[in-house]
């Protein structure tokens, strides 16, 4: 897990086992080396693994069929209380589904917190392909019960011309019931608007 087989090495990469490794994960098999314990802390799903009555509960090696190796380890390096990093554009598709499998609470309240926020960025600086990365970002919040990015990316598309939206709505076949939603929403926004200019 750490780059050094020394207790107390600080650099972890879950690439070679080190003295606190008690379980190893083989994906694509690959191993990637890891301590029950830590990952236990971090989400239900490996507390009940690992503790409850499973055959994986003594098992030294599990096998995590359909996960990508590159992806799992990069899920293992935002969950570790050593390294921490952080959700950015390049990893939070990737990280999403995995907190969601897994139940990692407070890490997916981190995802959807970042993609709150970059949802605000994009619809500020509107570049191009903007109104594609916020229909994405719809599909990966309702798909995931993203709470704060559902409500912002609806809110978002809702504030853009209809007209422009609709493409990028059709293409990503979101739901007759989610575009009504949308609509419900502009046309609020556009009837209050409109009041706003009599009163």
């Amino acid at each position: 897990m750490a780059t050094q087989n020394e207790v107390g090495s600080t650099e972890v990469t879950f690439e070679k086992p080190d003295p606190y490794t008690d379980i190893e994960l083989l994906v694509e098999g690959k191993g990637l080396y890891c301590n029950k314990t830590m990952l236990s802390y971090a989400s239900p799903v490996f507390a009940k693994m690992f503790h409850g009555e499973f055959t994986e509960k003594d098992q030294t090696k599990i096998s995590l069929p359909e996960k990508k190796y590159d992806d799992f380890r990069s899920f293992l390096l935002c969950i570790h209380p050593g390294t921490l990093e952080d959700i950015t554009d390049k990893n939070v598709d990737i990280i999403v589904p995995l907190v969601d499998e897994y139940q990692v609470i407070h890490l997916k309240k981190k995802c959807d917190c970042f993609l709150e926020k970059t949802i605000t960025q994009l619809v500020e600086n509107k570049k191009d392909g903007f109104r594609g990365k916020l229909v994405h970002y719809l599909q990966l919040a309702n798909k995931y019960n993203l709470i704060r990015t559902y409500k912002k990316a609806v809110e978002s598309i809702a504030s853009q011309p209809f007209k422009y939206m609709k493409p990028e709505l059709n293409k990503a076949k979101i739901s007759d019931q989610l575009k009504l939603e949308i609509l419900t929403l502009r046309v609020e926004g556009l009837e209050s608007k409109k009041l706003s200019v009599y009163c």
